[in-house]
């Protein structure tokens, strides 16, 4: 009986906390849209840890909001999207195409080291991962406990978007952001996210290649 009763301690330590958070960003102020977000303006925001997930949307939109396909946020993005409908093998989603001179890239579900299997044992490799393919000076952030910090040294731009994020627990949680030669990227759990997080690494991660002039 130690085995069972230690799987199911495991998953209850995950289990519970997860569903509080999910219920606290269900029904927190940033899950119902506030209106009045002109497409297109994300560049005016300086904080989008305090705004509505379907606000910040319409903020990073290229196009307003059309007929509806299952990757129709992609399409507001001005990116293309495949959504899996795969039943039997893992497959994520992705969304893709170039956004202000960047080349972005964005899958969510399961990650690389499990994508093309069929069993799922756990949620440990459901991932939000966010790419813009712009060469940046090499710098790590993490996101957790609703804020993002630098790990080590990072430009001084960067280090002034950061200044600017306000705490916000439902949003910079288990986030590692990235940046180097290649690229920057973003990347978080995402088997429970009612807020559509992935839209805030985007955000994230446009803001600090403009800020470094990228």
């Amino acid at each position: 009986m130690v085995i069972p009763i230690g799987i199911m301690a495991a998953v209850l330590a995950w289990a519970i906390p997860a569903r509080r958070r999910y219920r606290r960003a269900l029904h927190g102020p940033l899950a119902t849209a506030r209106g009045g977000v002109a497409i297109g303006s994300a560049a005016s925001i300086t904080d989008a840890g305090q705004v509505p997930w379907r606000d910040l949307l319409d903020a990073l939109a290229v196009e307003p909001e059309g007929s509806y396909h299952e990757g129709w946020m992609g399409t507001m993005l001005g990116l293309k999207t495949k959504w899996s409908t795969s039943t039997t093998v893992l497959e994520a989603h992705r969304m893709w195409g170039p956004r202000h001179g960047r080349e972005v890239k964005i899958r969510l579900g399961p990650d690389e080291k499990i994508e093309g299997g069929t069993e799922l044992y756990s949620n440990k490799h459901i991932r939000a991962i966010t790419t813009i393919e712009v060469a940046l000076p090499e710098f790590e952030l993490a996101g957790d406990a609703g804020t993002v910090r630098a790990l080590g040294e990072v430009p001084a731009p960067v280090a002034t978007v950061l200044k600017q994020l306000r705490p916000s627990p439902e949003i910079w949680h288990k986030l590692t952001v990235k940046a180097g030669p290649a690229g920057i990227t973003a990347n978080r759990p995402a088997a429970i996210d009612p807020l559509n997080s992935w839209l805030y690494d985007l955000w994230l991660c446009e803001r600090i290649a403009t800020a470094l002039g990228k």
